[in-house]
């Protein structure tokens, strides 16, 4: 969440680069990467789709795969989106 909180509108120009925003950077490049050690494929419309997606209370995320003649699952597209503070109580409704 550091990193996204950087492209705030009510951010300047320039803005901070803390310790916290370094180990986020880390994590997330961790993350990728141990998520897939392959290139992103260009889909094959021939064959099904796989969709994969999460929520936690600030974002979404989403990955998009297709698995090959042989059943190994290729990545295609990852996706993210930071909620806004009218999203994230959307969630809590009962």
């Amino acid at each position: 969440r550091p990193i996204t909180d950087l492209t705030a509108k009510r951010l300047p120009n320039t803005v901070p680069w803390t310790e916290a925003h370094s180990q986020s950077l880390i994590a997330l490049k961790e993350a990728l990467c141990q998520a897939t050690d392959q290139p992103l494929r260009i889909a094959d419309l021939n064959l099904p789709f796989n969709i994969s997606a999460d929520a936690s209370d600030y974002a979404v995320a989403g990955y998009l795969g297709q698995s090959d003649g042989a059943g190994v699952e290729h990545p295609l597209a990852f996706f993210s989106c930071k909620l806004s503070r009218i999203s994230e109580g959307l969630g809590n409704r009962a």
